[in-house]
């Protein structure tokens, strides 16, 4: 009792201590945080997939965080008592308890902060095979599109061939069959991997089969997020067979086989027993479909001639207008072409636009266009897409196309890659710089494209259809320029190929080929592409190039190899060392010609002085060469012709200054200034906390990326004009100032003694060029412009800019000073605003009209804001009809206490558009839309119903004085809604309840995807009295904290309930939640539920009854949480099951056949999991993964019986269960026999801290069960006597299998 009081009395008396270690316990968790965020950042570049934990634990520290330092500018103000005489003591009391319980949560906070790991791998995102835009289903081919889908329908088919000539369309149909396939749930996963032409090649040289083999297995597992550790082909194969025996109803599409492949070296089930797993494969040839056992194989014939004459037609232009004798001539065209869709949309588009007298002379070319030397079956192909190579306008066109033959096939060809590789060649002659290269190379591309002859593919990069790509190398096997290309086919060896003194272009890109020739003799090679991926393993002899010497474009990756090999390519003009391990790099001097050189990622400690002789060099990319150390002085101004400089992160950061040593061994940044060429930089700088004073930027730099103490540079080509400064003073911003003019990517955070504006501060001219914005920890910042400031402020600012990003800013007003300048925000689409607290207005009414592209704003923290729209008290106002944000789709508001209402009714109106709405936090926010006494007599339509014609999703989280949606007599509809949650008081007031329950009976119930109820009782019956009339496509029903006793009561109805879609069902703190269905359960129908979840439902005393699990015959995953009264999963005392045996006890089905995952935590009076009395009703035959922890109940898992129905169970993972004695408890009846084959597929087990287990298994299951064990691991099991139990003497014997058993603790 003295100690209790001493407590509350200290309360008062050591208030500033309390205070004290308040603000210092914030200090040091923010710190904690902030590097655990650090982490957090560098794992989701990766694409890693955050920790949910590690999640929870930023935003729980951002919240006490919050907490605490509203505590502490509460602690500041001044309560007293007694007319001023004392402070107040029941306030210091009451505000030091709260702070104190602060304190003691940020010290677990604290403790709880320290992360081995804070991410995982994250999965790759589902197959999304889209057919091209222009594909279209004519009659033939739909016919063999529904053979296709009804062969692999068929039970008795697993493998289905599709066979056709290249170019008919095969991938593309085969494209088309995939989304059938998963549209219709024909199967689960859909898998598809491009085999591709290096299979031709598999009986002429065996050695590349491994490598072919590895590529599919690689990409299989890519898809199915497995990584192969195994290094042999065999093992990988078992690690693939093992997964893919797991997924049910599986579709894996292998396109462009060209010779017979074994799929069980692959790792592809094939067997009858797998009837899941089924092979669409596609091929040019029947014979492969027979090789490779093809149940049903399918032919895809060209089109029909009418067919190909619309295919033609909407490829070249034509319409039914055009005269006849087009109309004719285009059918002879069509004619020629074979009905062969690939060769008609290229000869289409080459086409189109053209004079008719071109289309004249095509028919005959394409009689006379016959290729005898080429298998039959392509020859006419091979004519047809000649023709669109011949038809290309100029040269130099033609060179880019046959330059795309270089790469491998289904390859993604790198734009820069060819703007480099082009120069070298001479290709862009005329061109006075390579910006204007990349300009000309553009031209060749989009006229190849719209040739059909390069593909698009992600931006800078395209694709080369594979057919296509044959003809460019037919094409380059004759004539002047010869080809040797045999790009990513898997070589370990060194290809023979005869006339290599002929050649003129070698790539082997994509192989892994160990030894190089001692030389080759090549006298009119001009360019070479040898990539290893040996990790530099693979040495290049000195000579190896002695007889190059025409050579003008070398690359090489991944070798080890002296400078000196070069001396010999005097001629060479792009030279690329990528990863690669240099000696005497000195050597470069020697090639004078050199004007593109590439050390990217090289291991390099500095750059020679020789460099600077290399007076024609015109791109430097010493990108990722992170053990450079030294650039010699002056070594880079001396390189006069430089238009392109590639520095970046992970590479030289070690400037120098000038003037602070009289002799420099380093680089200074004032050099940069003196490539009066430059046009293009990448440029990582770090710097605390002033850049030097002599740093002045060229003034002619079309595009770069600058980073100053950022960690996020690195590109060896940039698209954009993107600055990011940290942590230095505002005086060296000085240095970017003439960048400010064009940059289009600006970001800035924690800049000390920061300017008052952006603008005219930063830049006069207004950052009109500027199109994504992020401020943050700007600590003087009062606006973002100053009208002010007349005299320098432009007429027009932040005209382009697209994204506005602000955070812990001291900003209190965008524009200050009168009315925005011309153009002002004008195309902003998103704003994100959070913690700047000093703001209570974001966009007057000056900027309201300027807002007509806004999409989205999230405002976060924001505590004294009361208007974003100017007027008191909401964040959307504004009475005139003027407001209009007509684009807005996204509005997110939390934690603005400060808030009472969202939209007035005048601005609620515009919102057409708007999908998404959540508002979270706001403890003063009343209604989402207030409506105006003055608005109430404005015209407009809609009556007193609002409508939100497309709103998806609606979040309403802890509104403490929520009222309505809308004031008045107004009413809302949802009709567009998928997702409703709503986490509202206790007493939610019946008005809003009305409306909620209309709008889910009138509008929602159809559409509804996902709701989640929480807090409010009266919610909860709501919501429950709308599933009575159905909601057929709810997939996602979480209640959390709501007193319900019954979940789903249906004693006393008569109508059946039914939620036919529902997938995922969460049940969560529901104190005084019994049972989960009350009354006659075959009036529930939960046919497709495959996940439940139940945690602290505290009087909760079983989960099923064998009529409840019925009805979840699809369940998959269960999970249970701090259930503490739990006794049984299964309630065997259910009097509908009862009756149902005393009719006919063969009417009962085997239950959760397809559960696959129990996870049970914290339920400490849970005695059995299945009670024997059920046993024989269980199936849980793809049960694969059980945990168990904190079940302190427990003496065993299961009974004998049950546990041979546990064919596929891999991991058994017990912790903390005190009263477990045994996994296995035998049947009194049981017949020893039937243990000897127990769990043939169980690979892991662990059992930690069970105090009283006194044995694992029965001795019987050791002999031949646990065959496929691999991990046993047992900890802190202080009565165990032994891992098998036996009964006699001859019970220990043990096959010599547990010999090699890997037993570990």
């Amino acid at each position: 009792m003295v100690k209790s009081i001493g407590r509350q009395v200290g309360y008062i008396f050591c208030f500033k201590s309390i205070i004290k270690e308040l603000n210092e316990e914030a200090k040091n968790l923010r710190s904690t945080q902030v590097d655990l965020k650090h982490r957090v950042d560098r794992a989701i570049k990766d694409t890693d997939e955050i920790e949910k934990k590690v999640e929870k634990w930023l935003k729980d520290v951002t919240d006490v965080v919050a907490d605490a330092e509203d505590l502490e500018k509460q602690s500041s103000e001044k309560k007293t008592c007694l007319n001023g005489c004392c402070p107040n003591c029941i306030w210091r009391y009451h505000l030091a308890r709260r702070a104190q319980k602060k304190i003691s949560i940020m010290l677990k906070l604290k403790d709880g902060g320290k992360f081995d790991n804070v991410s995982h791998r994250a999965t790759l995102p589902a197959i999304n095979v889209l057919t091209p835009k222009d594909f279209m289903l004519f009659e033939s081919t739909t016919y063999t599109f529904n053979l296709i889908i009804e062969a692999l329908k068929d039970d008795k088919t697993n493998v289905v061939g599709l066979y056709g000539m290249g170019g008919v369309g095969k991938t593309t149909l085969a494209k088309a069959v995939a989304n059938k396939a998963k549209e219709e749930k024909i199967f689960n996963e859909v898998m598809m991997v491009v085999v591709s032409q290096t299979t031709r090649d598999i009986n002429k040289n065996k050695d590349n089969l491994s490598a072919i083999i590895r590529n599919i297995q690689g990409q299989l597992a890519d898809l199915l997020n497995l990584t192969l550790q195994e290094e042999s082909i065999k093992g990988r194969a078992e690690r693939l067979n093992m997964r893919l025996k797991n997924e049910k109803k599986i579709l894996i599409i292998l396109d462009d086989i060209w010779e017979k492949i074994d799929l069980e070296m692959i790792g592809i089930p094939v067997d009858d027993h797998h009837k899941d797993c089924k092979i669409f494969l596609t091929t040019r040839q029947k014979q492969v479909c027979i090789d490779m056992g093809c149940q049903s194989r399918i032919r895809l014939d060209v089109l029909k001639e009418e067919e190909g004459l619309v295919l033609f037609k909407r490829h070249s232009g034509l319409n039914d207008d055009q005269s006849p004798n087009t109309i004719k001539l285009a059918k002879e065209i069509v004619e020629e072409c074979k009905g062969l869709p690939l060769a008609i949309v290229a000869i289409g588009s080459a086409l189109k636009e053209r004079p008719i007298d071109e289309w004249k002379i095509v028919p005959q070319k394409l009689r006379k266009s016959k290729l005898m030397d080429v298998d039959i079956v392509d020859e006419e192909v091979y004519a047809c897409l000649k023709l669109s190579y011949d038809y290309l306008k100029n040269e130099k066109t033609k060179s880019c196309f046959l330059l795309c033959s270089l790469f491998p096939e289904d390859h993604e060809i790198d734009l820069e890659q060819l703007v480099r590789y082009g120069l070298g060649l001479g290709l862009y002659q005329g061109t006075d710089s390579i910006e204007e290269a990349r300009s000309e190379l553009g031209v060749m591309v989009n006229n190849l494209k719209a040739s059909s002859l390069l593909l698009d593919a992600k931006e800078g990069y395209v694709k080369m259809h594979d057919v296509v790509r044959d003809v460019a190398l037919w094409i380059t096997s004759k004539g002047e320029e010869v080809f040797m290309v045999k790009a990513g086919m898997g070589l370990t060896e060194w290809p023979k190929h005869e006339g290599l003194e002929q050649c003129t272009a070698i790539s082997v890109i994509g192989n892994r080929i160990e030894v190089l020739p001692d030389g080759l003799v090549c006298p009119k090679l001009k360019i070479l592409l040898l990539d290893s991926y040996l990790f530099r393993n693979s040495e290049v002899s000195d000579e190896f190039f002695e007889k190059m010497k025409a050579l003008k474009v070398l690359s090489l990756r991944d070798r080890n190899l002296s400078l000196n090999s070069l001396q010999f390519l005097t001629n060479l003009v792009t030279l690329q060392l990528i990863y690669c391990e240099l000696r005497d790099i000195s050597s470069l001097k020697k090639l004078a010609k050199l004007e593109i050189l590439s050390l990217k990622g090289s291991d390099l400690v500095e750059l020679p002085e020789e460099l600077g002789e290399l007076s024609k060099l015109r791109i430097l990319d010493i990108t990722d060469c992170w053990k450079l150390k030294r650039i010699p002085a002056n070594v880079i101004p001396r390189l006069s012709q430089l238009e392109e400089l590639y520095i970046g992160k992970n590479s030289f950061d070690a400037w120098e200054v000038e003037g602070t040593s009289p002799e420099r061994s380093n680089a200074s940044l004032s050099e940069l200034s003196q490539l009066y060429r430059l046009t293009i930089l990448s440029l990582y700088i770090n710097v605390q906390p002033c850049l030097p004073n002599d740093f002045v930027l060229p003034t002619n730099l079309l595009r770069y990326e600058i980073s100053v103490n950022y960690d996020d540079v690195g590109a060896s080509y940039l698209k954009s004009r993107i600055l990011k400064i940290s942590d230095i003073e505002a005086t060296s911003l000085f240095a970017f100032k003439v960048l400010c003019k064009n940059v289009e990517y600006l970001n800035l955070m924690g800049i000390m003694g920061c300017c008052q504006n952006m603008v005219p501060s930063i830049d006069e001219t207004g950052l009109n060029e500027l199109k994504w914005l992020s401020l943050r920890d700007l600590v003087g910042l009062k606006c973002i412009i100053d009208m002010m400031q007349q005299k320098y402020v432009t007429s027009a600012a932040f005209s382009n800019l697209v994204d506005l990003s602000l955070s812990k800013v001291d900003l209190r007003e965008i524009c200050s000073g009168g009315s925005p300048p011309k153009g002002f925000l004008e195309n902003l689409e998103t704003l994100h605003i959070e913690c700047c607290d000093n703001m209570s207005c974001l966009f007057p009414l000056t900027l309201i009209q300027r807002l007509q592209k806004l999409k989205k704003v999230t405002v976060d923290r924001c505590v004294e804001l009361e208007d974003v729209f100017q007027f008191e008290g909401h964040i959307w106002n504004g009475p005139t009809q003027q407001v209009s944000l007509q684009s807005l789709t996204v509005v997110e508001v939390k934690w603005c206490n400060k808030l009472r209402y969202l939209f007035t009714l005048s601005l609620v109106r515009s919102l057409l558009q708007l999908e998404q709405l959540i508002v979270r936090g706001c403890g003063s926010l009343e209604h989402i839309v207030e409506i105006k006494e003055a608005e109430e007599n404005v015209g407009g339509g809609g009556g007193n119903d609002v409508m939100f014609p497309k709103l998806r999703i609606l979040q309403l989280r802890e509104l403490e004085n929520f009222i309505n949606f809308c004031s008045q007599k107004y009413s809302s509809t949802w009709p567009a809604l998928q997702e409703l949650i709503l986490y509202l008081p206790l007493n939610s007031p019946t008005s809003f309840l009305a409306q909620l329950e209309a709008n889910m009976l009138q509008t929602s119930k159809e559409k509804l995807r996902v709701l989640e109820v929480g807090i409010s009782d009266q919610l909860y019956n709501t919501v429950v009295s709308q599933m009575i009339h159905g909601f057929q496509n709810l997939e996602e029903l979480k209640i959390i904290d709501c007193r319900v006793q019954v979940l789903f009561q249906l004693e006393g109805v008569e109508q059946e309930l039914s939620l036919p879609s529902l997938k995922v069902l969460y049940l969560y703190r529901l104190k005084e939640l019994e049972w989960l269905c009350k009354g006659p359960t075959h009036l529930l129908s939960l046919p497709n539920v495959i996940k439940l979840s139940v945690g602290e439902c505290s009087r909760l005393r079983h989960i099923f009854s064998p009529s409840l699990a019925r009805n979840l015959m699809q369940l998959e995953e269960l999970i249970i949480r701090h259930c503490g009264e739990l006794e049984h999963i299964f309630n065997d005392d259910d009097t509908e099951y009862n009756q149902t045996l005393l009719k006919d006890h063969l009417q009962w089905p085997l239950l959760f056949p397809n559960l696959s995952s129990i996870s049970i935590r914290r339920c400490d009076k849970l005695k059995s999991m299945f009670p024997v009395s059920i046993a024989h009703l269980l199936s849980l035959k793809n049960l694969t993964t059980l945990q168990l922890h904190n079940c302190h109940g427990l003496t065993h898992l299961f009974s004998s019986t049950l546990a041979r129905n546990l064919l596929q169970l891999e991991s058994i993972n017990i912790k903390d269960c005190g009263e477990l004695e045994q996994i296995i408890v035998e049947d009194q009846t049981e017949d020893h026999h039937v243990l000897l084959e127990l769990f043939p597929n169980l690979s892991s087990i662990s059992v930690k801290w069970c105090g009283k287990l006194k044995t694992l298994f029965p001795v019987t299951i050791a002999r031949s069960g646990l065959q496929k064990l691999r991990s046993l691991e047992v900890k802190n099991a202080f009565q165990l006597e032994e891992l098998f139990g036996h009964k006699d003497e001859a019970d220990m014997t043990i096959t010599e299998k547990w010999c090699c058993l890997n037993l570990r603790n």
